[in-house]
């Protein structure tokens, strides 16, 4: 399903509404290439927007460039992705494929550089963002999206949990063993204040980081081909980020390409007498 979002310089604006098989769904803009909703079932079975996201496009013209948009730096400057009109490549059943060319004289670097995203919602509520550039000129790149998830209307961050199945944690800038850190052996504990960095071997991808909340009744799980995951409060938004990112950026050759991925699941946190019942969702394999 498509809608009207606006209109940018004489081209309309739409939003892409992506289903599945449990009728939660996603809605992406071709405005920055943003995730402006997630929409799930909740405990209470009443559909819940997890996302934090603008009303209009006005907003998101205006308000915070990494608000769901794909954003990324190209030679340590920031590229300006998030408040350009993406062209729409494709439209499946279950995913979305925007492209978006930048002209040399648009990029800080001073090099043109041509960008993909495919974003993807399957079954078992999980997003999957596949993202593509290939520069022009030897460069450094670094691509990503973040999300800002608001699991609880409530404005207190009290009933948040995280846990990381990564092996190390960046700590005053150095890398410490996650065993040596409140994460270890997988325990989940209270979201901290500040940010909080996840580092792993980047020729693996696997699960970064868990964030929690019993109320809600809500696990997210982070994974990325990313190098870190930075999880943060943002009281602004009575939200929590979750960004996966390059910490050093990758070095490409001209017509070199870059490809990485994140993937985001919402699973249902059951109570004991749930996990006790003999008939449970198909959620209850991921928890």
């Amino acid at each position: 399903m498509t809608a009207h979002f606006g209109t940018v310089d004489g081209a309309e604006v739409s939003i892409f509404r992506i289903p599945n098989n449990t009728n939660d769904y996603i809605e992406v803009s071709d405005y920055g290439c943003t995730i402006k909703g997630i929409h799930i079932h909740g405990r209470d079975g009443q559909m819940h927007n997890v996302l934090c996201g603008y009303d209009t496009l006005e907003e998101y013209q205006t308000g915070r460039l990494d608000l769901g948009a794909v954003t990324g730096t190209l030679n340590g400057h920031p590229l300006p992705t998030a408040h350009r009109h993406w062209n729409v490549e494709e439209v499946g059943e279950n995913h979305l494929f925007l492209s978006c060319r930048l002209p040399a004289e648009s990029t800080p670097a001073g090099i043109a550089c041509a960008l993909g995203a495919r974003v993807m919602w399957v079954n078992l509520n999980r997003i999957v963002i596949d993202l593509f550039a290939t520069p022009e000129q030897d460069a450094c790149i670094s691509l990503t999206s973040a999300l800002v998830l608001r699991l609880q209307e409530s404005p207190s961050f009290a009933g948040y949990t995280l846990r990381t199945f990564c092996p190390e944690v960046l700590l005053g800038g150095q890398k410490v063993p996650v065993a040596q850190t409140s994460y270890g052996e997988l325990a989940f504990v209270p979201l901290a204040n500040r940010p909080q960095t996840f580092v792993f071997d980047k020729e693996e991808i696997k699960p970064m980081a868990e964030l929690s909340h019993v109320e809600a009744a809500l696990t997210v799980s982070a994974y990325s081909t990313m190098t870190a995951m930075q999880v943060s409060p943002q009281p602004d938004l009575n939200g929590v980020e979750v960004r996966p990112f390059l910490q050093d950026g990758l070095s490409l050759a001209a017509g070199q390409s870059f490809a990485g991925r994140i993937i985001c699941g919402f699973d249902r946190l059951y109570t004991k007498e749930e996990l006790e019942e003999s008939a449970l969702s198909p959620f209850a394999a991921f928890i």
